[in-house]
């Protein structure tokens, strides 16, 4: 016969066998590492200053364009350029000076290649800039080395 202890001691050591769940690998998802926000930021701004670059570089290909093939429509050419002939002349007190008209449109492209000049130095800056976020990732998160920079120790000849 069996005795109350009997019965409670295979009540409390019978388990339930574990259920095979076929559907776990799809209800799980996979584990996530934390996000990398710092990377995050850093390729947000590289591929910034990239389509910034690449934007400049584009407006000066069209710029230049503009200027060497229809410089009607380039606005700096025309406002540099004076609409009447009696503005080209100079009034000093030794007497009248009369500027040829092609000194105006010559500075205008002088100031035209100048600032097309700064703004290809911005844009290939942008670029390069941007390309060395996207690519030195993991040099910027070195710590710095100093000794690589350390001057020599003075020393003094007797």
């Amino acid at each position: 016969m069996l005795n109350s202890t009997d019965l409670a001691r295979s009540l409390t050591t019978t388990t339930v066998a574990p259920r095979y769940d076929a559907l776990k690998q799809f209800t799980d998802g996979p584990p996530r590492d934390a996000i990398d926000l710092r990377g995050a930021i850093r390729t947000f701004w590289a591929f910034g200053l990239v389509a910034a670059g690449v934007g400049m570089a584009v407006w000066l290909i069209l710029l230049i364009h503009a200027a060497a093939f229809h410089p009607q429509t380039v606005g700096l050419l025309d406002r540099l350029t004076p609409a009447k002939p009696e503005a080209m002349t100079l009034t000093l007190p030794a007497g009248k000076v009369e500027l040829p008209p092609a000194l105006f449109s010559v500075s205008a492209y002088v100031l035209l290649i100048l600032l097309t000049t700064i703004a290809a130095r911005f844009g290939a800056l942008m670029i390069r800039q941007g390309v060395s976020l996207l690519r030195r990732e993991s040099a910027v998160e070195k710590p710095d080395n100093d000794a690589d920079f350390a001057l020599p120790p003075i020393t003094s000849d007797p």
